[in-house]
């Protein structure tokens, strides 16, 4: 039988492994030197397994007894510090620096100290510079942990160290680019700050010291930190994609607007949270002033608007009672004149001419009136005036119009009931001068304390981008009326297939105006049709 070719990964010759981390291990657990010798027992047992695995591994493994001599190597170890299997056993301390000697003497010191107490094993992985037989440097991690007998007594120390140059400077590079990023960075790792970028540390007036191991969440306004935790998770989760908006509190207290986005990654690794904000505190001024101005034209809005319907009643009343009286009073005169020339003067025919012409005027006057204010919006209500001002519409441009009105009077706020009929006015108008439409129907609908009308023709309808500027200005006055009792408005359109206005209203106050979205409309059963007037 051929005889197996011995490796130079096997456990070294005792007189070959000198102490390379003296301390005082053997004292605190209360051992003497034997106990190298029951680690060496239970690896020989052991060691064919012990050899496919590590012969065979990427990482470096090693072993050391609890005397601190190291035991094994496997054969990775040439590949990462260039030095032969032996080399290394013979002087493990040759690649390390000394910082990187005491950081490892203090993080194993830890560990059997708490193994004497009778404390939980924690062994988190220890990050150092090593130092190459050619004089080149990589970073490696170890992870450790401590070997035990049958009865679970610790014998010795198994360790993994594996190469993480490249990821060392992928993080360096990282570092570099965030340091000079004018957006601000930082890493949560754990829930804590574990990075964070110069930017990051000028926006909020903070020094790194005071941040790293903190909670982010503490950093923000009481009532934002509810709120950003579900919108980071939800981002987290891919179920956001918009960024989220919040208030951070600076160490003097004060409040900034920034906007945020966040992403997993690994960091060190191990899994973290990457998060990029951008401060937004001159944008948020810049908005919250824009909205007071919008607000104060709203008002003025509102107020001219008010200002108008005033006047336009005013206006109404004059030509019915003191324009209409005047000329009552003026065909009173006229007719009695004509009675006293008689028939067979020629001033009969005039005073009967100039009866009749007063008759016109008045006609026309309480027609302009009505179309300025009409009465009937006031004395009895939206839905009656809307069926009369179709009928009117109708019967002046002999297009049909088609009325749906609900059947139970509704009481409808003034402002609101203005604020329709103003609508349905501008609307047929439109139709009347740029649809070509030959029907149009309108539809009102009472839901859940919102008026809707919908103003449907089936003209030509229009596009949009070629509006003249009196039908443009048209759609804005219906708009900004919808606008200014909490209302919304949509115009909806195809070239040759007709236009359709919906206005939705909500049956509220003015000053309890609220604003609604746009919703679909659905339509009703036709009632009847307001008839043309002969």
């Amino acid at each position: 039988m051929q005889r197996r070719k011995k490796t130079a990964s096997r456990r070294p010759d005792d007189a070959n492994s000198p102490v390379a981390l003296p301390a005082p291990w053997l004292a605190l657990l209360g051992r003497d030197a034997r106990a190298h010798h029951e680690t060496a027992d239970m690896l020989t047992s052991k060691d064919e397994i012990y050899r496919l695995v590590t012969e065979n591994a990427t990482d470096v493994v090693w072993v050391m007894d609890l005397s601190g001599r190291y035991m094994y190597f496997s054969p990775s170890v040439a590949r990462l510090t260039g030095y032969s299997v032996e080399e290394i056993t013979a002087n493990p301390i040759r690649v390390m620096t000394e910082a990187g000697i005491e950081y490892v003497r203090r993080a194993i010191d830890v560990q059997l100290r708490r193994e004497k107490t009778g404390q939980k094993e924690v062994s988190k992985p220890m990050e150092m510079e090593l130092v190459r037989k050619d004089g080149s440097r990589v970073w490696a991690e170890t992870t450790w942990s401590l070997l035990r007998n049958d009865d679970g007594k610790p014998v010795g120390v198994l360790g993994a160290v594996r190469d993480i140059t490249e990821r060392k400077r992928a993080e360096e590079l990282f570092r570099t680019l965030a340091d000079n990023s004018p957006v601000s960075i930082y890493i949560v790792q754990d829930g804590r700050f574990r990075f964070l970028n110069r930017h990051f540390l000028t926006e909020t007036m903070c020094t790194a010291d005071e941040l790293i191991g903190d909670k982010p969440l503490r950093r923000l306004a009481p009532g934002d930190r509810h709120r950003v935790a579900q919108q980071a998770a939800a981002m987290l989760d891919g179920q956001r994609f918009e960024p989220y908006e919040f208030r951070y509190v600076g160490r003097k207290g004060q409040t900034r607007w920034v906007m945020e986005r966040v992403a997993r990654i690994q960091y060190e690794g191990r899994p973290a949270v990457l998060g990029i904000f951008m401060d937004i505190t001159e944008r948020k001024r810049s908005e919250e002033a824009l909205k007071r101005s919008e607000s104060e034209l709203r008002l003025l809005s509102q107020r001219m608007l008010q200002i108008q319907e005033d006047e336009r009643a005013r206006i109404a009343r004059d030509l019915h009672d003191q324009l209409g009286q005047e000329l009552v009073f003026l065909k009173i005169k006229a007719q009695s004149l004509a009675e006293q020339v008689g028939p067979a003067s020629v001033a009969y025919d005039a005073a009967a001419e100039l009866a009749s012409l007063i008759d016109r005027v008045k006609a026309t006057s309480h027609r302009i009136a009505l179309s300025i204010r009409p009465d009937i919006l006031d004395g009895l209500g939206l839905m009656k005036a809307i069926q009369w001002y179709a009928g009117e519409f109708e019967q002046q441009t002999s297009i049909a119009c088609f009325v749906d009105v609900p059947a139970d009077d509704v009481e409808v706020p003034k402002n609101v009931a203005t604020a329709a009929y103003r609508i349905l006015q501008e609307a047929l108008t439109n139709v009347f001068k740029h649809a070509n439409a030959t029907e149009v129907h309108v539809v009102v609908e009472m839901k859940a304390k919102v008026l809707t009308i919908r103003i449907s023709d089936n003209g030509r309808g229009f596009d949009s981008d070629f509006l003249s500027e009196r039908a443009s200005l048209g759609l804005i006055g219906m708009r900004e009326r919808a606008r200014l009792v909490g209302g919304s408005l949509k115009v909806t359109t195809r070239h040759s297939a007709g236009t359709r206005v919906v206005a939705r209203l909500p049956l509220v106050d003015s000053e309890d105006v609220v604003t609604l979205t746009h919703a679909g409309v659905t339509g009703t059963q036709r009632r009847g049709r307001i008839g043309r007037r002969a």
